[in-house]
């Protein structure tokens, strides 16, 4: 059975409960995909997803973040597609707080630290080439623009080279203030 809550001004909450379950599984999923991007912002919700993990104010670096959960004997990571962006941890059941804590400080208190910003850059650029290098991303990719054009949903989610260059680091905060906040965001675990 699921049950759900509206937090006053805050997420919405989908919950079950797995009795014997030893383990927990939280995804927090921020309503901001690439579809809300003008082309100027193209990849910016996927430049969000990479800088979230470089530090937030509990855990400045990406390692104090990894240790967080996999030093407890968890696993997590995120995605971004169209629609949204999900950040997903799963931890023993005694490490319940402590998963929704780190997700709390990705979502709500990234650094979004200057130097960061321009390092990863260049890693997501080798994730866009990486998908051009793999022939079924390809025909994704044109099956995508022949369905959709040059408009959000026609456009790669990760962005494109040039634009991933050109992004200013403004339009990345920007972002971010625009759509993580708790009122945009759904928490089901």
């Amino acid at each position: 059975m699921f049950e759900r809550t509206a937090l006053p001004e805050g997420p919405r909450v989908i919950s079950s409960r797995l009795p014997g379950a030893r383990s927990v599984s939280i995804a927090a999923y921020v309503l901001a995909g690439s579809r809300l991007e003008s082309p100027d912002e193209a990849g910016v919700a996927h430049f969000m997803e990479h800088i979230t993990f470089k530090g937030t104010t509990a855990y400045p670096s990406t390692r104090a973040i990894s240790e967080a959960i996999e030093g407890v004997g968890g696993s997590f990571n995120a995605a971004t597609d169209r629609e949204s962006t999900v950040y997903w941890v799963r931890v023993p059941a005694r490490e319940a707080t402590r998963a929704m804590d780190v997700l709390g400080e990705l979502i709500v208190r990234p650094i979004l630290d200057p130097d960061e910003i321009e390092g990863e850059r260049s890693v997501i650029i080798e994730e866009i080439r990486s998908y051009q290098d793999d022939p079924a991303e390809q025909v994704q990719t044109l099956f995508q623009t022949a369905l959709f054009g040059d408009g959000a949903l026609g456009r790669e989610i990760c962005g494109g080279e040039a634009g991933i260059r050109a992004l200013p680091e403004a339009t990345i905060r920007d972002f971010w203030r625009a759509t993580y906040r708790p009122s945009n965001v759904v928490v089901a675990g």
